[in-house]
Parts: C-alpha cells; sequence; structure tokens
C-alpha cells in the first residue's frame, strides 16, 4: 500500500521511496580530469565521478586529520612531556 511516494509498513510509520535518479543533497559540480585519467577509468569500468567523490572525501578526511593534530599540538606535546617525565599511567598495571 503507498500513499503518494511513501510506503506504509506494519507500524505507524512512513517511509519515503526515493526515485533512484534522485539525488538529495547533491550539488553538480564541473571537474576536470587527465585524459590518460579517464581513458584509464573508462577502459576499467571505473565511475568516474564516484571515484572523484571518494578522492575528494580522502583529501577532506587527511586535511581534517591534519587541522584536528595542529589545533590539538599544544596539549600533544604536553602529554608527551608528562609521559617522558613521570611514565605512563598505571604502568604498573600493565601485563606485557
Amino acid at each position: 500500500m503507498s500513499i503518494a511516494g511513501a510506503a506504509l509498513c506494519a507500524y505507524p510509520l512512513r517511509m519515503t521511496i526515493v526515485p533512484e535518479d534522485a539525488h538529495p543533497g547533491r550539488r553538480t559540480t564541473s571537474v576536470s580530469l587527465g585524459r590518460d585519467c579517464l581513458a584509464d577509468a573508462r577502459e576499467l569500468g571505473v565511475d568516474a565521478p564516484q571515484g572523484g567523490e571518494r578522492g575528494s572525501r580522502g583529501a577532506v578526511a587527511e586535511a581534517r586529520a591534519a587541522r584536528w593534530l595542529d589545533d590539538n599540538r599544544e596539549a600533544l606535546d604536553a602529554s608527551n612531556k608528562f609521559v617522558e617525565q613521570h611514565g605512563l599511567p598505571l604502568e604498573d598495571l600493565r601485563l606485557f
């Protein structure tokens, strides 16, 4: 049973069915790829836009990690200095 694009289940909950070609929250952009890269992707059946998105997500994750390290450098250095001076907390309880 459905009501205008929504499917009903046994519980009082409406589940909206999104068409496969709809991409909510996505924006179209133009990205230039090297000819060799595009030719290789086509030859191997790789979806270039998906690969580009994965690459972008990886670059964003690396940038976030670098920013986090930079933002927390002072605390990390203080923690490392403490361990150098006093050893690991509860080190005598370690089993290895």
